[in-house]
Protein backbone atom coordinates (compact mmCIF):
# COMPACT_ATOMS: atom_id res chain seq x y z
CA UNK A 1 0.00 0.00 0.00
CA UNK A 2 1.14 3.31 -1.13
CA UNK A 3 0.39 6.18 0.77
CA UNK A 4 1.76 9.84 -0.08
CA UNK A 5 3.12 13.03 1.72
CA UNK A 6 2.96 16.31 -0.07
CA UNK A 7 5.62 18.77 0.88
CA UNK A 8 6.27 22.40 -1.03
CA UNK A 9 9.41 23.55 -2.38
CA UNK A 10 10.53 27.30 -1.65
CA UNK A 11 12.65 28.11 -4.62
CA UNK A 12 13.65 32.06 -3.50
CA UNK A 13 13.07 34.90 -1.45
CA UNK A 14 10.57 37.38 -2.41
CA UNK A 15 12.66 39.93 -4.48
CA UNK A 16 15.46 37.57 -4.38
CA UNK A 17 17.38 38.15 -7.62
CA UNK A 18 20.81 37.19 -6.88
CA UNK A 19 22.94 34.76 -8.70
CA UNK A 20 25.08 32.39 -6.71
CA UNK A 21 27.32 29.29 -7.63
CA UNK A 22 25.89 26.19 -8.10
CA UNK A 23 27.33 24.83 -4.80
CA UNK A 24 26.32 27.81 -3.03
CA UNK A 25 22.58 27.41 -4.69
CA UNK A 26 22.34 24.31 -3.36
CA UNK A 27 23.20 25.33 -0.23
CA UNK A 28 20.98 27.95 0.15
CA UNK A 29 18.00 26.37 -1.62
CA UNK A 30 18.78 22.85 1.15
CA UNK A 31 18.51 25.94 3.47
CA UNK A 32 15.48 27.22 2.74
CA UNK A 33 13.46 24.50 2.28
CA UNK A 34 15.11 21.87 5.65
CA UNK A 35 11.75 20.58 6.42
CA UNK A 36 11.29 19.25 3.25
CA UNK A 37 14.67 17.98 2.78
CA UNK A 38 16.07 17.10 6.01
CA UNK A 39 13.45 14.34 6.84
CA UNK A 40 14.30 12.59 2.81
CA UNK A 41 18.17 13.30 4.05
CA UNK A 42 17.86 11.64 7.44
CA UNK A 43 15.62 8.95 6.47
CA UNK A 44 12.35 10.23 8.91
CA UNK A 45 8.68 10.88 9.43
CA UNK A 46 8.00 14.45 11.16
CA UNK A 47 4.89 13.63 13.66
CA UNK A 48 3.04 17.06 14.54
CA UNK A 49 1.41 18.29 17.72
CA UNK A 50 -2.67 18.65 17.26
CA UNK A 51 -2.01 22.51 17.66
CA UNK A 52 -0.02 22.55 14.50
CA UNK A 53 -2.85 21.17 12.17
CA UNK A 54 -4.59 23.53 9.78
CA UNK A 55 -7.54 22.34 10.96
CA UNK A 56 -9.20 24.41 14.25
CA UNK A 57 -11.82 21.37 14.34
CA UNK A 58 -9.47 18.74 14.04
CA UNK A 59 -8.41 16.84 17.67
CA UNK A 60 -10.70 18.85 19.43
CA UNK A 61 -12.12 16.95 21.99
CA UNK A 62 -15.31 18.25 23.56
CA UNK A 63 -15.28 17.76 27.35
CA UNK A 64 -18.74 16.34 29.63
CA UNK A 65 -19.34 16.02 32.98
CA UNK A 66 -22.75 13.90 32.37
CA UNK A 67 -22.92 10.83 34.50
CA UNK A 68 -25.25 8.97 37.00
CA UNK A 69 -25.25 9.25 40.34
CA UNK A 70 -23.97 5.44 40.44
CA UNK A 71 -21.45 6.72 37.55
CA UNK A 72 -19.98 9.30 40.20
CA UNK A 73 -19.86 6.90 43.03
CA UNK A 74 -17.69 4.58 40.64
CA UNK A 75 -15.45 7.06 39.76
CA UNK A 76 -14.65 8.35 43.51
CA UNK A 77 -14.33 4.59 44.45
CA UNK A 78 -11.66 4.45 41.37
CA UNK A 79 -9.49 7.43 41.87
CA UNK A 80 -9.74 7.07 45.82
CA UNK A 81 -6.47 7.01 46.43
CA UNK A 82 -5.70 9.75 44.57
CA UNK A 83 -8.60 12.10 46.06
CA UNK A 84 -7.32 14.15 49.28
CA UNK A 85 -10.26 13.43 52.02
CA UNK A 86 -12.52 15.83 52.65
CA UNK A 87 -11.84 17.56 48.82
CA UNK A 88 -14.74 18.45 47.37
CA UNK A 89 -14.35 15.33 44.78
CA UNK A 90 -14.61 12.99 47.01
CA UNK A 91 -18.69 12.41 47.17
CA UNK A 92 -21.58 12.87 44.71
CA UNK A 93 -22.66 15.88 46.41
CA UNK A 94 -19.47 18.11 46.10
CA UNK A 95 -18.93 16.85 42.43
CA UNK A 96 -22.16 18.08 41.29
CA UNK A 97 -21.41 21.30 43.31
CA UNK A 98 -17.71 21.46 41.41
CA UNK A 99 -19.06 20.97 37.90
CA UNK A 100 -21.40 24.17 38.29
CA UNK A 101 -18.22 26.54 39.03
CA UNK A 102 -16.45 28.08 35.99
CA UNK A 103 -12.96 27.65 37.15
CA UNK A 104 -13.21 23.98 37.93
CA UNK A 105 -14.65 23.24 34.12
CA UNK A 106 -11.58 25.63 32.97
CA UNK A 107 -9.26 23.91 34.75
CA UNK A 108 -10.71 20.11 33.25
CA UNK A 109 -10.87 22.05 29.66
CA UNK A 110 -7.60 22.69 29.97
CA UNK A 111 -6.86 19.08 31.19
CA UNK A 112 -8.56 18.11 28.02
CA UNK A 113 -6.64 20.15 25.63
CA UNK A 114 -3.05 18.79 27.47
CA UNK A 115 -4.36 15.17 26.78
CA UNK A 116 -4.60 15.86 23.19
CA UNK A 117 -1.60 17.79 22.60
CA UNK A 118 0.54 14.65 23.83
CA UNK A 119 -0.83 13.29 20.62
CA UNK A 120 1.24 13.03 17.98
CA UNK A 121 0.15 13.16 14.10
CA UNK A 122 1.31 11.71 11.03
CA UNK A 123 -1.10 12.97 8.14
CA UNK A 124 -0.95 10.69 5.12
CA UNK A 125 -3.46 10.58 1.73
CA UNK A 126 -4.04 7.67 -0.80
CA UNK A 127 -4.21 10.13 -3.02
CA UNK A 128 -0.96 11.27 -5.20
CA UNK A 129 -3.07 13.27 -7.96
CA UNK A 130 -5.37 15.34 -6.14
CA UNK A 131 -4.94 18.70 -7.50
CA UNK A 132 -6.49 20.51 -4.30
CA UNK A 133 -3.63 18.86 -2.79
CA UNK A 134 -0.99 19.62 -5.22
CA UNK A 135 -1.86 23.53 -5.19
CA UNK A 136 -2.91 23.73 -1.44
CA UNK A 137 0.18 21.66 0.42
CA UNK A 138 2.65 21.67 -2.68
CA UNK A 139 2.44 25.50 -3.21
CA UNK A 140 1.12 25.47 -6.40
CA UNK A 141 2.57 22.54 -8.18
CA UNK A 142 6.31 23.70 -6.81
CA UNK A 143 6.26 20.54 -4.60
CA UNK A 144 7.21 17.23 -4.55
CA UNK A 145 4.90 14.06 -3.14
CA UNK A 146 6.83 11.34 -1.66
CA UNK A 147 5.41 7.73 -1.68
CA UNK A 148 5.80 5.76 1.12
CA UNK A 149 5.63 1.59 0.91
CA UNK A 150 3.26 0.51 4.07
CA UNK A 151 2.48 -2.77 4.55
CA UNK A 152 -0.99 -3.57 5.00
CA UNK A 153 -2.44 -1.25 7.85
CA UNK A 154 1.31 -1.76 10.00
CA UNK A 155 4.29 0.50 9.88
CA UNK A 156 6.73 -1.46 7.76
CA UNK A 157 9.91 -0.16 8.99
CA UNK A 158 10.54 -2.01 12.05
CA UNK A 159 12.14 -1.92 14.49
CA UNK A 160 13.16 1.97 14.12
CA UNK A 161 14.11 4.74 15.75
CA UNK A 162 12.47 7.44 18.11
CA UNK A 163 14.02 11.13 18.07
CA UNK A 164 12.92 13.67 20.44
CA UNK A 165 14.11 17.28 20.30
CA UNK A 166 15.69 18.58 22.84
CA UNK A 167 16.34 14.96 23.88
CA UNK A 168 18.83 13.19 23.48
CA UNK A 169 17.00 10.03 23.91
CA UNK A 170 16.60 6.80 21.22
CA UNK A 171 13.91 4.06 21.87
CA UNK A 172 14.11 0.75 19.51
CA UNK A 173 11.20 -1.17 19.72
CA UNK A 174 9.55 -4.40 18.07
CA UNK A 175 7.36 -5.70 15.67
CA UNK A 176 4.81 -4.76 18.17
CA UNK A 177 4.07 -1.28 17.54
CA UNK A 178 0.58 -0.82 19.88
CA UNK A 179 1.95 3.24 20.94
CA UNK A 180 1.11 4.25 17.20
CA UNK A 181 -2.22 4.08 16.35
CA UNK A 182 -2.73 3.46 11.93
CA UNK A 183 -5.97 4.38 11.11
CA UNK A 184 -7.97 5.30 8.14
CA UNK A 185 -9.36 8.74 8.59
CA UNK A 186 -13.47 9.42 8.26
CA UNK A 187 -15.09 12.67 7.76
CA UNK A 188 -18.75 13.29 9.55
CA UNK A 189 -20.18 16.57 10.79
CA UNK A 190 -21.69 15.10 14.05
CA UNK A 191 -18.86 15.78 17.00
CA UNK A 192 -21.17 13.41 19.45
CA UNK A 193 -18.07 11.97 20.82
CA UNK A 194 -17.16 14.02 24.17
CA UNK A 195 -14.72 12.79 26.65
CA UNK A 196 -16.97 12.07 29.95
CA UNK A 197 -14.90 12.75 32.45
CA UNK A 198 -16.76 11.16 35.43
CA UNK A 199 -17.45 7.68 33.39
CA UNK A 200 -14.75 4.93 33.70
CA UNK A 201 -16.12 2.73 31.01
CA UNK A 202 -14.19 1.42 28.21
CA UNK A 203 -15.85 3.64 25.19
CA UNK A 204 -13.70 6.15 26.94
CA UNK A 205 -10.22 5.57 24.87
CA UNK A 206 -12.80 4.77 21.38
CA UNK A 207 -14.27 8.43 22.05
CA UNK A 208 -10.46 9.87 22.53
CA UNK A 209 -9.95 8.03 19.07
CA UNK A 210 -12.82 8.78 17.48
CA UNK A 211 -11.97 12.42 17.59
CA UNK A 212 -8.29 11.63 16.86
CA UNK A 213 -9.59 10.00 13.20
CA UNK A 214 -12.71 11.61 12.48
CA UNK A 215 -12.39 15.21 10.70
CA UNK A 216 -15.29 17.29 8.95
CA UNK A 217 -16.98 16.57 5.89
CA UNK A 218 -15.62 19.33 4.18
CA UNK A 219 -12.00 17.55 4.30
CA UNK A 220 -13.01 13.98 2.53
CA UNK A 221 -11.03 14.92 -0.52
CA UNK A 222 -7.87 14.41 0.76
CA UNK A 223 -8.24 11.03 1.47
CA UNK A 224 -6.55 10.83 4.54
CA UNK A 225 -4.47 8.34 6.60
CA UNK A 226 -2.88 9.40 10.11
CA UNK A 227 -0.79 7.83 12.10
CA UNK A 228 -0.62 8.88 16.02
CA UNK A 229 1.84 8.13 18.55
CA UNK A 230 -0.87 8.25 21.55
CA UNK A 231 1.09 6.41 24.29
CA UNK A 232 3.70 8.97 25.25
CA UNK A 233 4.48 7.24 28.48
CA UNK A 234 6.19 4.44 26.14
CA UNK A 235 8.58 7.13 24.40
CA UNK A 236 9.24 8.28 27.44
CA UNK A 237 8.01 11.74 25.75
CA UNK A 238 8.98 15.19 27.60
CA UNK A 239 5.58 17.35 27.88
CA UNK A 240 7.66 19.90 26.29
CA UNK A 241 8.63 18.25 23.66
CA UNK A 242 6.63 19.20 20.59
CA UNK A 243 8.89 17.43 17.37
CA UNK A 244 8.79 13.58 16.68
CA UNK A 245 10.71 11.53 14.34
CA UNK A 246 10.42 8.07 13.23
CA UNK A 247 13.30 6.94 11.57
CA UNK A 248 12.62 4.97 8.73
CA UNK A 249 14.41 1.81 6.71
CA UNK A 250 15.23 3.01 2.81
CA UNK A 251 12.86 0.21 1.05
CA UNK A 252 9.95 2.45 3.31
CA UNK A 253 11.02 5.27 0.54
CA UNK A 254 9.04 4.46 -2.51
CA UNK A 255 8.93 7.04 -5.31
CA UNK A 256 9.00 11.13 -5.29
CA UNK A 257 6.37 12.79 -7.84
CA UNK A 258 7.51 16.24 -8.76
CA UNK A 259 4.65 19.47 -9.69
CA UNK A 260 5.38 20.66 -13.09
CA UNK A 261 6.49 23.83 -12.06
CA UNK A 262 9.14 22.78 -10.30
CA UNK A 263 12.88 23.83 -11.97
CA UNK A 264 14.69 21.21 -13.18
CA UNK A 265 17.29 22.00 -11.74
CA UNK A 266 16.21 21.45 -7.91
CA UNK A 267 14.47 18.33 -9.69
CA UNK A 268 17.98 16.87 -10.33
CA UNK A 269 19.43 18.56 -6.80
CA UNK A 270 16.49 16.13 -4.85
CA UNK A 271 17.59 12.87 -7.46
CA UNK A 272 20.90 12.94 -6.55
CA UNK A 273 20.47 13.77 -3.07
CA UNK A 274 18.01 10.71 -2.75
CA UNK A 275 19.99 8.28 -5.33
CA UNK A 276 23.30 8.94 -2.77
CA UNK A 277 21.52 8.37 0.09
CA UNK A 278 19.58 5.55 -0.14
CA UNK A 279 20.37 1.88 -1.53
CA UNK A 280 16.98 0.79 -2.81
CA UNK A 281 15.56 1.90 -6.53
CA UNK A 282 13.41 4.86 -6.21
CA UNK A 283 11.23 5.96 -8.75
CA UNK A 284 11.02 9.59 -9.81
CA UNK A 285 7.71 11.47 -11.69
CA UNK A 286 6.89 14.70 -12.44
CA UNK A 287 2.76 15.33 -12.49
CA UNK A 288 1.57 17.63 -15.02
CA UNK A 289 -1.82 18.87 -16.41
CA UNK A 290 -3.08 17.27 -19.66
CA UNK A 291 -5.39 20.18 -20.72
CA UNK A 292 -6.93 17.59 -24.12
CA UNK A 293 -8.43 15.30 -21.18
CA UNK A 294 -8.66 17.96 -18.53
CA UNK A 295 -6.94 15.60 -16.11
CA UNK A 296 -3.41 15.30 -14.07
CA UNK A 297 -1.08 12.79 -15.88
CA UNK A 298 2.21 10.98 -13.92
CA UNK A 299 4.83 10.94 -16.54
CA UNK A 300 8.08 8.17 -15.22
CA UNK A 301 11.19 10.41 -15.37
CA UNK A 302 14.76 8.52 -16.93
CA UNK A 303 17.21 8.72 -14.56
CA UNK A 304 20.45 7.54 -15.59
CA UNK A 305 22.62 5.64 -12.99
Amino acid sequence: MLLYKYKGLILKRENEDIELEQENKNLEFKKKNFFTLDPLEKKYLYFSRPSELNDPFDCNIQISFDATDKEYLQWIKTNRKKIIPGYKLSTVAGIKKAIKESDFIERFSKTSKELIENNHVLSLTTDCMNESMWALYANNYNGICIGYNFNDSNFSFVPCKIEFSGKKTYEYFSENLKPIIFEEIFYDNKGENPLYIFKTDTNQKSNILYNLTHKKECWANENEYRAIIHDTDFFNMPNDCCTTKVFYEDSFLSEIIFGYKTPSELINYIIELVQKDYTNQIKFYKIFPNLTDFKLEKQLLEIQS
